[in-house]
C-alpha cells in the first residue's frame, strides 16, 4: 500500500478512534442494553475473522501467516496454535478442536458468512466401542455458505487437531455407516445437492472418516431403514452433515489430497481411492452431473457477424457495413408517464460514444446535460433508463465532454446546442429534436454483459490517434496556442485532411450514411448551384463579417440554398447548422460540406451519379452514402454515428429518509394505548381498565440487577443505578438460568428454552413525565413522539424514551436497531473538483488532499481530484438529515449521557470529514465512509468500490408464483423451479448469490405503486444462501408466505398501498390478493411415446411400440442398417437372435430400446415413427394411445381422480390405478373417457370402485401427467391448472363432486384434502374464475372412499386434513362458473341458494383491484432450508406469490447514517427475534474497503485516459469485449498491488457531475395524466421515435388494463351502507340497508371506472393508432356503455332510424 493511502486510512481510523472513545464512555453510563459499543470495527479479513469468532489473538497470527502462505495452508497451520493454546483460550480438548474447526472456515470465508458461527454447532469427544476415543462434529444448515472447500477442510483440521491431541479415529459401526448413506440419499431427494455420490462413494467416505459427521436435524422427513441409532440424535436428514460429505469430502476430494500430503500427522490414503473411483461395486445408482457450472455460448445471436467483413475473397465482400441488430425488448411494458427517448438503432437517437468520464462506472450512461434539458426535463442526474444496449438499465450522469443535441427550433434554425443554460431557455422553442446528441459508455460496460463491441462513433479521441499515425507534426499542433486540435477552423481542418491524407475531423464530418446516394446527389446539385452571399442577421440586414461565419478563402459569406423538403431533409439528417426563410436555406459554414459533396473549393461539381461504382450505388441498399462521400470527397470520410442507441425512462432518482411504516420515534412499546398513530403522549393520558391514567400491559423483558437485586424492565437499575443484565426463570420449575456460551437459555430440567420476557403493567405517565424531565424538553418542543405496539426482540429490551423525545424534537425517526438512516440512488464518481461539491480546496487539503489528478499541488477550486475510495459526497437532502440527525446526538450526548457535544454543526460546511456508515440494502455489514461535498442532484456520489455490495430478500422455494413464460405458456410453479431452470450462466457474489439476469421473456401478475393489477416481465432471478431464520404469515382466509425477515411485503393502508418488511407486519394489517387471475391457455396434449421414454419411468426396453405394421417396421430398419433384408443387419446389430427380430416383426409389437438403437436416439424415434401407434407394455395386453390430449372429458376423470383416486403397484404382479365413487353416473362416465381417450378398458370392482389394470396408465397418472400417487402427494396437474378454463372447469366440478360437498343449510362449499401442494392449487384454480375460497386445517379419520379403500380394511390412521372453504357471494359464484358434476350435489347447493340470503362476503375487504385478506399470524421460524429463491421484476417490483401481491427489495440504492448516531443507539438487543431480523443491521464494521472483496462488477470498469485506436477499429468488427481486456486496462488487473486505490484514469471530463435538472419532470409534474401529456409531447418532438408506437404501446400498457380491471371490480364489488358499515354483494331493491335502515351506496364509482376511456380514444385517434387498437377501444366503450347507461332513457335521434 502506497503511504498516501496508509496516511488516509489513518486519518479515518483516528476520527473513527475518537468517536468510539466518546461512544464507550457513553455506554459505559448504564443507559443502554449493553455498557459497550456494539459494532465491532474490522479493519481487513483478519479483524472480520477476529470479530465474528470473538477468539483474541487470530487477527494477529492471521496477518504473520498471510504473508507466508495460502489461506488454506494458514488455516491448517492454525491448528497447531489452538492445540498448542497461543491462540484462544480453550481448557478443554473439544474447545480446542472446535475453536481450530471455526477459524478455518471464517478463515476461508474472508469472514463475511455465517457459516463459522451458524454453521458448526458444537464439537464432542465420545468414545468408540472399543473404549477409545473419537471427535464428533456438529454441523448445521448454514454450513452451505463455506463452500465445498472450506466444508472438507473443516474436516481435515479437526482430524488434525485430533491427531495432535493423540485422540483416536472414529470407527463407525455397520448400521451408521448405512444411515450415511440413506441420510444422503434422502436429503438429496428432499433439497438437492450440488453433487450426489453414489451410495458405494458415501459408504467409502463413512468407513473411512477418521471424524464423525454429526449435526441437528434440518428436515421433516425420516429415514426408513437406519432408524434410533445410540450415537445419532434424530432420525431426520441432518443437512449440515450432508453437505459436508457430499460437496465437502466427496467433490472436493483432489483439493483435499494436495493439503493432507503436506501433513506428516495426518494420512488420508483412501481419499486417492475415491479421486480414482476404484471402491465397490457400483450398486447402480447414477451420480447426477453437476451442470451448475457449463459454459453455454451466451453470445448475442441477433448480433451481426463480427467476422462478416474478414473475407479475403470477392464473393464475401460486404454491400453494407457492420451494424448491431435492433433490440426491442427494453421498449417492453412501457409506463405511461416515462416517455421513450428512442426506438430501437433508430436515426436522430443517442449516438453511442466509448469512454468513461469521471462520473462514470459500472450500470451509468453519460448523457450531455443540454440533452437532459431539452428532453423536457424527464432525465436528471440519477434518473434509470432502460436501454438496448450493452446492458438493460443504467443510471443517468450529466458529461458535457460529448455532443449534445441537435434541435430545430420554431423559427426553423437548426443548431447544436452544447449549453445546458442555452438548453433551458430554449426548451420551449424546439420543435423537433433531430439528434439527442451522444451517449457515453465505457468499455468495462460491454465486459461485463459479455455483449459484442458495437461500431463505434468516429470521434476525437479515435480521430487525434489516426492523425498521430500521419506525418504530421501533432505535437507541435498541441503546442501552438493559435491551434485548438478538438475544435479546429475549417481551414485548419480541410488542410490537415488533404496535405495529411487523415480522416476528416469529426466536427465536420457529417452523417453520411443517415442518407441515400440519391440524396446525396440531390444535395450536391443544390450546394452546387447556391450562391454565397454576405452574411446577414435574422432579420435579414447586412451583419458584420465576423457576426457567424467561418474564413472562406479571405471572404466572408453564407451559402444559400432554396428551401425544398428533400434539401432541408437531407440537412437536418446530417446535422448541417443552418437557418431557414421561408424560401431559402442559409448554410454559415458550408465548405466542408461542399468538399464532402465532391464539389471545389468553387463550388464546381466534376462527377456524376453514373461515375459512382457499384458499390457506392448500391452500398446498404443505397440508404447509406458513405462508400459515395468517399469516391468523391478529396480525403477520407468516416462513419459520424454507426451505433444509435434506443432507450426509455426508468425509475426516477432517489434521495430520502428512511422511516419505518409507520414512522417511529422511540423503540418503546405502548400497546394499543396509543392510537392508531402510536402516540406516546396520547398513551401516558389514557386511562386504561384500570381506570389510572397511562396504566399499560406490554410484554417486556425482566432484568435483574446485579448489585442489589433489584428487578425491573430498565438497562439502568432503577434503585442503585447500576446496569441490570436479562434474567431468565423457568416458568416451570422457577430454576433461574444462565445463557451458555453460544447465548441459548436452556432449561435441562423442564427441557425447553427460557426467555426473559413477560407481561408487565407500566405507569407510562410516569415514565415519559419523567424522560421529559430528564432531557429538560417540553411536550411543546415536538408535534407528537411516536412508539411501537409491540416490541419483536428476543428479551424484549425498551430504548429509553428520552431517545425518542429528542428525535421527535429534532424531526428524525428511528430504524428498526435503533440508528437514523438516508436513502440515496448510488451513482459512482472517481474524481471531482471542490468547487462542484460546494466545498473549498482549502476544504479539502485539510482532508489530505495534497496533489490534482496530474500531481501538480492542490491550490484551486477547480482543480480536478480523484476521489478517495471511501470518500462520499451527499444529496443536499440527505446533508440536511445528517445536520438533523449530529444535533439529536449532541443534544443525546449533553442531555441524556451528560458528556460533551461531539458535533456541533452550526453549518452544512461542519460535516465535512465527518465519518458515516454506508449500508447497501440486507447486508450486516456497514463500511465507513466520510463526508468530501454536496451535491444538488437527489443521489449520493462515491467511489464505484463503495457502491460495490448489492444483495436481494428472497422467497421460500416451494412459495407458488404465477408466470408466463418464453412460450407464452402461463404456469403455476414453486419460486424454485422457476429459478433453477433458468440459471444457465449465472453470476456469483460473495455472499454466494447466484444472479441470472433474464431477457424479458418471462412475465408476472403483478400490481402498481396504486393498486393497479397489470403483468411485468422478470429481469432478472438469484437464488441466495438461506438466512437463518425466516418470517412466516398467515391470513385469515387460509393463505401462507414465508419468507425472509426483510422481504418486502405490500400492506394495505389507508384506502392505498405502502410496502414494508415482513417482520414489521402485525396482527390486524391487511394483505392484497388477486380477485382472479385471468390468462390465455392452449390445451394440453401429451406424446406419450416422448414422455415415457424421456422421463424414464418405464423401461425403454419394457415399452413396446405397437401398430406400426410389418412392411413399415422393416422399412425403418432397412434405412437405418443401410442393408437390405432387415432380418440378419438388426439382429446382429442388436446382438439378439434372428427368430427374436423375427417375433418383433410378425406381432407388430417392437421394444422402444430398439428403435432407439437402430434410430440412433430418443429425439429421431419421436419424429420418426407415426401418431397414430399404440403403446403397449412388455407382458402386458393393455394398449394405450400415442396422443393424448388433455380435454374436458379427461379434465373430468382427472378430477374424480384427485378427490377420490390412487395408484398402486407390485412390480412384476399388477399395476392398478383405482377411482372410488359411489355414484353410477360418474362410474359410467369414467369409463367411457378411459376408453375414448387412452383405447384401454377399465372395469368395475364394486359399486364403489372404478380400477384401470395397466403398467402404462399407472405411470401416466402418476409421473407423466403427475396427478400423484397417494392423498398427500396430490396436486392439480399444470396442463389442467393453467390449461384453458372449460378444462379446469371439468376438472375441478369432477373434484369437488367426488370430495366436495354443499351445505344444506347454509350456501357453503367445501371440500377436504391431506395434500399442500393439492389445497395450494385448488386456491389458485378457484382464483381463475373469480373466486375465493378460505382454508384452514382439521384433524379427520377418514371411513370411506378412496382414504378408506387404500388401507384396504386395516385400520386408517388420523390425519391432519386441509379444508377448502366457499362461501356466500363466492359460492353463488361458484355455483355459475364451476358447479358440481354430480347432480344430486348441483341440487343440493341450487337448493341453498334459493332458501338463503346471499350477503356479501365478509372474508376480505374489498381493495378495488385486489381482496384484502387480514394477517392473523406473523412468526419466525427456524429456517431448514439451504437456499431461498427471489425475483426482480420490472418498475413494479412485485409478483403473486402464494395468492398474495408480494414485492420485492428494489435494492438500488444504498443508506447512509452518522457515525455517532451508529454506535450510541445501535443494539443486538433491539433486533428482531431470531438471527433473521439481523439483515439491514450493521453487526459489524469495516474501516477499509479491500478491493478484492467486492462485487466483480467493478472490477470491470476501465481506468484509462484514452483507448487505443486499434480498439476503434475493433468495434468496427464487432469483436469480442474479452479479447481486448489487455489493451484496454480494467480495474481488476491493480487488485492486490499498490496501485489498487489509486489511478482510476478517465478518458472524459464533465464541468459538473451535477449538472442538468435536480428532479426529473417525472417527479415535479403532478397527476398521471400530466405527465402522459408531457411524454406524448415529447414523443412528437423526438425524430428518433415513434410517436404512434409510444401512444399505442401507452394504451395497451396502461389504459387498457386500468380500464379493463376497474370494470372488472365495478362488476364485482360490494355495496356499503354509509351508516353501519353493512356490506353487501348486490344493492337491496329498496336500496336500505337492512340491518340499520340506512342508505346503501356503491364502492367503486363510473368517474373512477371510465376515467381514461375518452382520454384513450382521444389519444388513438390524434395519433393514427391501428385500427386494431381503435376497434379495442370502441369495444370497451360500449362495453361501458352498456354498464352504466339506461337504454330505455336513451334520447334517440333521426339518424337512428334511417
Amino acid at each position: 500500500m502506497r503511504e498516501e493511502d496508509s496516511r488516509y486510512f489513518r486519518r479515518i481510523e483516528t476520527r473513527l478512534d475518537e468517536a468510539f472513545d466518546l461512544a464507550e464512555a457513553a455506554k459505559a453510563t448504564g443507559y443502554d442494553p449493553k455498557t459497550e459499543v456494539e459494532i465491532p470495527v474490522a479493519k481487513d479479513m483478519a479483524d472480520r475473522v477476529e470479530n465474528i469468532l470473538g477468539i483474541d489473538g487470530v487477527a494477529e497470527r492471521v496477518r504473520e501467516l498471510e504473508g507466508e502462505m495460502s489461506r488454506e495452508e494458514a488455516a491448517l497451520e492454525l491448528v497447531t496454535d489452538f492445540v498448542d493454546g497461543n491462540v484462544g483460550d480453550y481448557d478443554s480438548r473439544e474447545g480446542k478442536v472446535e475453536g481450530a474447526v471455526r477459524t478455518a472456515v471464517a478463515l476461508l470465508t474472508e469472514g463475511v458468512v455465517a457459516a463459522p458461527i451458524e454453521g458448526i454447532d458444537r464439537v464432542e469427544i465420545l468414545e468408540n466401542d472399543d473404549g477409545t476415543e473419537f471427535v464428533n462434529v456438529y454441523y448445521a444448515g448454514p454450513i452451505r455458505s463455506a463452500g465445498g472447500t472450506a466444508q472438507a477442510l473443516s474436516v481435515l483440521v479437526a482430524d488434525y487437531a485430533r491427531s495432535l491431541l493423540d485422540i483416536d479415529e472414529y470407527k463407525a459401526r455397520t448400521d451408521e455407516v448405512e444411515r450415511y448413506v440413506e441420510e444422503v440419499n434422502l436429503y438429496d431427494k428432499e433439497t438437492g445437492l450440488q453433487y450426489s455420490p453414489k451410495d458405494k462413494e458415501s459408504r467409502f467416505i463413512a468407513q473411512n472418516m477418521p471424524i464423525m459427521l454429526d449435526g441437528e436435524a434440518t428436515g421433516d422427513e425420516e429415514v426408513s431403514g437406519y432408524r434410533d441409532l445410540e450415537r445419532v440424535d434424530t432420525n431426520s436428514a441432518r443437512g449440515g452433515m450432508c453437505l459436508v460429505m457430499a460437496e465437502g469430502i466427496a467433490l472436493k476430494a483432489p483439493k483435499i489430497q494436495r493439503y493432507t500430503r503436506q501433513l506428516d500427522e495426518v494420512d488420508w490414503p483412501w481419499l486417492q481411492d475415491l479421486i480414482d473411483g476404484t471402491i465397490g461395486k457400483d450398486d447402480g445408482k447414477a451420480a447426477k452431473a453437476d451442470d451448475a457450472g457449463d459454459d453455454g455460448d451466451d453470445s448475442d445471436d441477433a448480433e451481426a457477424d463480427p467476422d462478416a467483413d474478414d473475407a479475403d475473397t470477392d464473393d464475401d465482400v460486404p454491400d453494407g457495413p457492420n451494424r448491431v441488430e435492433p433490440a426491442t425488448k427494453f421498449l417492453r411494458d412501457l409506463i405511461a408517464g416515462r416517455p421513450v427517448f428512442g426506438h430501437p438503432s433508430a436515426p436522430g437517437g443517442f449516438r453511442l460514444r466509448y469512454g468513461r468520464a469521471r462520473n462514470h462506472g459500472f450500470a451509468t450512461a453519460g448523457v450531455h446535460p443540454a440533452t437532459m434539458h431539452i428532453v423536457d426535463d424527464f432525465i436528471a442526474t440519477g434518473t434509470q433508463i432502460k436501454t438496448e444496449r450493452p446492458g438493460k438499465a443504467g443510471g443517468v450522469v450529466p458529461v458535457d465532454s460529448i455532443e449534445g443535441p441537435t434541435v430545430r427550433l420554431a423559427n426553423g434554425d437548426v443548431r447544436r446546442i452544447d449549453d445546458p443554460e442555452e438548453a433551458e431557455e430554449l426548451q420551449n422553442g424546439v420543435e423537433k429534436i433531430l439528434d439527442l446528441g451522444e451517449y457515453l459508455v465505457n468499455f468495462g460496460e460491454f465486459v461485463e454483459n459479455n455483449h459484442p463491441l458495437a461500431p463505434a462513433s468516429y470521434v476525437f479521441e479515435w480521430w487525434i490517434q489516426d492523425f498521430e499515425a500521419t506525418e504530421a507534426n501533432v505535437q507541435a499542433l498541441r503546442d501552438d496556442p493559435a491551434v485548438d486540435l478538438e475544435e479546429p477552423s475549417v481551414e485548419q481542418a480541410l488542410s490537415w485532411a488533404t496535405e495529411f491524407d487523415a480522416p476528416l475531423h469529426p466536427t465536420y464530418t457529417y452523417l453520411w450514411h443517415d442518407i441515400s446516394v440519391e440524396r446525396f446527389d440531390a444535395l450536391a446539385d443544390a450546394v452546387a448551384a447556391g450562391e454565397v452571399v454576405a452574411a446577414e442577421a435574422d432579420g435579414g440586414t447586412a451583419a458584420a463579417l465576423e457576426h457567424d461565419n467561418e474564413p472562406e478563402r479571405g471572404l466572408q459569406g453564407t451559402l444559400v440554398l432554396d428551401n425544398t423538403p428533400e434539401i432541408r431533409e437531407a440537412l437536418e439528417h446530417l446535422l448541417v447548422a443552418h437557418r431557414q426563410t421561408d424560401e431559402t436555406l442559409r448554410v454559415p459554414v458550408w465548405r466542408p460540406l461542399a468538399r464532402s459533396l465532391g464539389l471545389t473549393d468553387d463550388r464546381e461539381r466534376t462527377w456524376e451519379l453514373a461515375d459512382l461504382s457499384e458499390r457506392a450505388r448500391t452500398w446498404d441498399d443505397g440508404d447509406n452514402a458513405v462508400e459515395a462521400v468517399n469516391e468523391v470527397a478529396p480525403f477520407t470520410i468516416r462513419e459520424r454515428a454507426p451505433t444509435r442507441i434506443g432507450n426509455r425512462m426508468g425509475r426516477p432518482e432517489k434521495s430520502e429518509r428512511r422511516d419505518l411504516s409507520p414512522a417511529v420515534h422511540t423503540l418503546f412499546p405502548i400497546g394499543e394505548a396509543g392510537g392508531s398513530q402510536r402516540d406516546v403522549g396520547d398513551a401516558a393520558r389514557h386511562r386504561g381498565e384500570s381506570g389510572k391514567r397511562g396504566q399499560i400491559s406490554v410484554r417486556l423483558g425482566q432484568r435483574k440487577c446485579p448489585d442489589c437485586g433489584a428487578f425491573g424492565f430498565k438497562s439502568k437499575c432503577s434503585d442503585c443505578g447500576g446496569h441490570t443484565e436479562p434474567h431468565y426463570e423457568c416458568d416451570d420449575c422457577g430454576s433461574v438460568i444462565e445463557p451458555d456460551e453460544s447465548g441459548r437459555v436452556y432449561c435441562e430440567r423442564c427441557e425447553w428454552d427460557v426467555e426473559s420476557a413477560e407481561w408487565q403493567d407500566i405507569d407510562l405517565n410516569t415514565e415519559y413525565r419523567n424522560a421529559l424531565e430528564r432531557v429538560g424538553e417540553r411536550e411543546s418542543s415536538f408535534q407528537i413522539l411516536k412508539g411501537v405496539k409491540g416490541l419483536t426482540s428476543a428479551n424484549k429490551t425498551p430504548e429509553p424514551i428520552e431517545k425518542g423525545v429528542l428525535r421527535a424534537k429534532h424531526d428524525v425517526s428511528s430504524f428498526k436497531d435503533g440508528t437514523v438512516r438516508y436513502d440515496m440512488t448510488d451513482l459512482p464518481v472517481t474524481a471531482v473538483r471542490p468547487e462542484e461539491l460546494d466545498v473549498t480546496a482549502d476544504h479539502f487539503r485539510e482532508l489530505g488532499y495534497e496533489t490534482d489528478i496530474d500531481g501538480e499541488p492542490l491550490r484551486f477550486d477547480d482543480q480536478l481530484v480523484e476521489l478517495k475510495v471511501q470518500d462520499i459526497v451527499l444529496s443536499n437532502g440527505a446533508a440536511q438529515h445528517m445536520m438533523q440527525t449530529a444535533d439529536f446526538v449532541d443534544d443525546l450526548l449533553e442531555q441524556f449521557y451528560g458528556l460533551d457535544r461531539f458535533y456541533e454543526i452550526e453549518e452544512r460546511d461542519d460535516l465535512i470529514g465527518e465519518l458515516v456508515f454506508g449500508m447497501a440494502p440486507h447486508t450486516s455489514a456497514a463500511v465507513v465512509g466520510r463526508v468530501v461535498g454536496f451535491t444538488t442532484a437527489a443521489v449520493g456520489y462515491a467511489h464505484p468500490y463503495f457502491h460495490a455490495a448489492k444483495r436481494r430478500n428472497c422467497f421460500h422455494p416451494e412459495t407458488k408464483v404465477w408466470y408466463r413464460d418464453e412460450t407464452d405458456r402461463w404456469r403455476y410453479d414453486e419460486v424454485r423451479t422457476l429459478v433453477e431452470k433458468r440459471l444457465d450462466d449465472p453470476e456469483t457474489d460473495d455472499f454466494g448469490t447466484l444472479v441470472q439476469e433474464l431477457d424479458g421473456d418471462v412475465y408476472v401478475p403483478s400490481l402498481t405503486r396504486d393498486g393497479r393489477e397489470t403483468v411485468k416481465p422478470v429481469e432478472a432471478v438469484s437464488k441466495h444462501v438461506a438466512q437463518d431464520h425466516l418470517v412466516r404469515i398467515e391470513t385469515r382466509g387460509g393463505r401462507e408466505l414465508t419468507v425472509t425477515p426483510d422481504h418486502t411485503v405490500i400492506r394495505a393502508d389507508d384506502g392505498g398501498f405502502t410496502r414494508c418488511p415482513a417482520h414489521e407486519l402485525d396482527e390486524g394489517d391487511s394483505l392484497p390478493s388477486p380477485k382472479c387471475v385471468d390468462i390465455d391457455a392452449d390445451p394440453a396434449q401429451f406424446d406419450l411415446l416422448d414422455e415415457f421414454l424421456s422421463g424414464g419411468s418405464i423401461p425403454a426396453d419394457d415399452l413396446m411400440i405397437r401398430g406400426l405394421g410389418a412392411d413399415r417396421i422393416r422399412s425403418l430398419f432397412d434405412e437405418h442398417t443401410e442393408a437390405s433384408g432387415y432380418l440378419k443387419p438388426v439382429a446382429e446389430r442388436l446382438g439378439r437372435s434372428d427368430s427374436t427380430v423375427y417375433n418383433w416383426v410378425s406381432r407388430d409389437s417392437v421394444p422402444a430400446s430398439v428403435f432407439v438403437e437402430v434410430l440412433g436416439d430418443v429425439e429421431t424415434v419421436v419424429d420418426a415413427l407415426p401418431r397414430e401407434i399404440s403403446l403397449g407394455v412388455r407382458r402386458d395386453t393393455a394398449t394405450v394411445s400415442r396422443v393424448l390430449d388433455i380435454d374436458e372429458a379427461f379434465g373430468t376423470v382427472l378430477g374424480y381422480y384427485a378427490a377420490e383416486g390412487f395408484t398402486r403397484a407390485s412390480p412384476g404382479n399388477f399395476y392398478q390405478t383405482t377411482i372410488c365413487i359411489p355414484d353410477e353416473l360418474a362410474r359410467e362416465r369414467i369409463l367411457n373417457t378411459v376408453s375414448e381417450a387412452l383405447g384401454v378398458d377399465a372395469f368395475e370392482e364394486d359399486e364403489w370402485k372404478v380400477t384401470i389394470s395397466s403398467r402404462l396408465v399407472q405411470s401416466l397418472f402418476a409421473d407423466v401427467i403427475g396427478c400423484g400417487s397417494r392423498a398427500e402427494e396430490k396436486g392439480v396437474p399444470d396442463s389442467i391448472l393453467t390449461g384453458p378454463k372449460p378444462v379446469l372447469r371439468s376438472f375441478l366440478s369432477a373434484y369437488f363432486s367426488g370430495d366436495g360437498s354443499a351445505s344444506s343449510d347454509r350456501v357453503e362449499v367445501r371440500a377436504h384434502t391431506v395434500s399442500d401442494d393439492l389445497k395450494r392449487d385448488l386456491v389458485a384454480a378457484l382464483k381463475r374464475f373469480g373466486i375465493a375460497s378460505k382454508t384452514y386445517s382439521e384433524r379427520r379419520t377418514p371411513q370411506t372412499g378412496a382414504v378408506a379403500e387404500f388401507y384396504d380394511g386395516d385400520a386408517v390412521p388420523t390425519f391432519d386434513s386441509w379444508v377448502l372453504k366457499v362461501t356466500s357471494e363466492n359460492a353463488v359464484r361458484f355455483a355459475e362458473e364451476v358447479g358440481f358434476h354430480l347432480p344430486r350435489k348441483s341440487e343440493a347447493l341450487a337448493s341453498a341458494l334459493d332458501d338463503t340470503d346471499i350477503r356479501s362476503q365478509r372474508l376480505f375487504s374489498d381493495g378495488g383491484d385486489t381482496w384484502l385478506d387480514e394477517v392473523v399470524s406473523v412468526e419466525y421460524l427456524e429456517s431448514d432450508i439451504d437456499h431461498t429463491y427471489s425475483l426482480t421484476v420490472e418498475d413494479t417490483n412485485s409478483l403473486v406469490a402464494n395468492d398474495l401481491h408480494v414485492a420485492q427489495c428494489d435494492g438500488d440504492e444504498d443508506c447512509v447514517m452518522l457515525l455517532m448516531d451508529g454506535l450510541l443507539n445501535f443494539s443486538k438487543e433491539y433486533l428482531p427475534d431470531k438471527r433473521g431480523g439481523q439483515m439491514d443491521a450493521p453487526l459489524v464494521m469495516s474501516s477499509r474497503i479491500d478491493p478484492s472483496e467486492i462485487d466483480d462488477e467493478a472490477h470491470n470498469m476501465d481506468i484509462v485516459r484514452q483507448y487505443p485506436r486499434e480498439f476503434y477499429e475493433a468495434t468496427l468488427r464487432m469483436e469480442d469485449p474479452d479479447d481486448w481486456e489487455d489493451e484496454v486496462t480494467i480495474a481488476e488487473e491493480y487488485l492486490g498491488t499498490d496501485r489498487e486505490y489509486t489511478g482510476f484514469d478517465h478518458t472524459h471530463d464533465t464541468t459538473d457531475i451535477a449538472a442538468g435538472p435536480d428532479l426529473s419532470a417525472y417527479k415535479t409534474l403532478g397527476s398521471m395524466m400530466d405527465k402522459m401529456d408531457a411524454q406524448l409531447f415529447l414523443a412528437r418532438k423526438l425524430r428518433a421515435v415513434d410517436e404512434t408506437d409510444v401512444a399505442e404501446r401507452v394504451i395497451e400498457y396502461h389504459f387498457l388494463p386500468d380500464l379493463i380491471g376497474n370494470l372488472r371490480a365495478f362488476s364485482r364489488q360490494e355495496t356499503r351502507c354509509l351508516d353501519c358499515g353493512e356490506k353487501y354483494r348486490r344493492m337491496p331493491l329498496s336500496g336500505d340497508c337492512r340491518e340499520c335502515g340506512g342508505r346503501v351506496n356503491l364502492t367503486v364509482h363510473q368517474g373512477s371506472v371510465n376515467k381514461y376511456m375518452d382520454t384513450a380514444i382521444q389519444v388513438a385517434e390524434e395519433f393514427d393508432c391501428r385500427d386494431y387498437t381503435k376497434q379495442r377501444l370502441e369495444v370497451l366503450e360500449k362495453s361501458l356503455e352498456s354498464v352504466f347507461e339506461n337504454d330505455k332513457n336513451k334520447q334517440s335521434g333521426i339518424a337512428d332510424f334511417m
